[in-house]
């Protein structure tokens, strides 16, 4: 079940993320969000996947064996299950991220959560009316089937961690 708004899961060490970001050969200009139709949201948003809908770009068996830990996070509060997509974001003082509701594949299904690797005290997230400030290193899911945008203020570029987390459904004996 998707929270209201947001729901802050735990804070993990960002340090490997920024490490694997300098020392991994990461295209920024692939046309990631042009390929979900995103562009009349995503003003100058660089993103850059490593997995989307289950596919996996070259550089996902490098991220899957730096975060056990999210992993560990992501199953103690959701239970078992697997990446649906991951990719990280990236966006600067001329960034926008409109208003919009994530509808495509199987959002409904997943939880959308974040982690901030680099921001500052100016990026704002905005989910239906309420405003929320992300921190460094705190993960956090996002209601994306409401409304929400993030402002960017500040010359300090932000890059964020994505991840669609889709548990696993158990069947009980009936």
């Amino acid at each position: 079940m998707k929270p209201d708004y947001i729901k802050i899961l735990e804070t993990i060490n960002v340090k490997p993320y920024l490490k694997f970001l300098k020392t991994q050969p990461i295209n920024w200009n692939h046309g990631f969000n042009h390929w979900h139709d995103r562009d009349q949201f995503f003003i100058n948003v660089q993103a850059f996947p490593l997995l989307n809908d289950y596919k996996a770009f070259p550089l996902y068996d490098e991220f899957y064996k730096i975060s056990s830990k999210i992993r560990m996070i992501l199953k103690k509060h959701y239970g078992p299950g697997k990446f649906y997509k991951v990719h990280f974001s990236r966006m600067t003082n001329e960034s926008e991220c409109k208003k919009h509701i994530d509808l495509e594949g199987e959002f409904f299904k997943t939880h959308r959560v974040h982690i901030p690797l680099k921001t500052n005290n100016k990026v704002i997230f905005e989910i239906g009316d309420k405003q929320f400030i992300a921190k460094v290193g705190r993960m956090f899911e996002v209601n994306n089937s409401k409304p929400h945008m993030v402002k960017v203020g500040g010359k300090q570029e932000r890059l964020t961690l994505i991840m669609d987390y889709k548990p696993s459904i158990r069947y009980g004996n009936v």
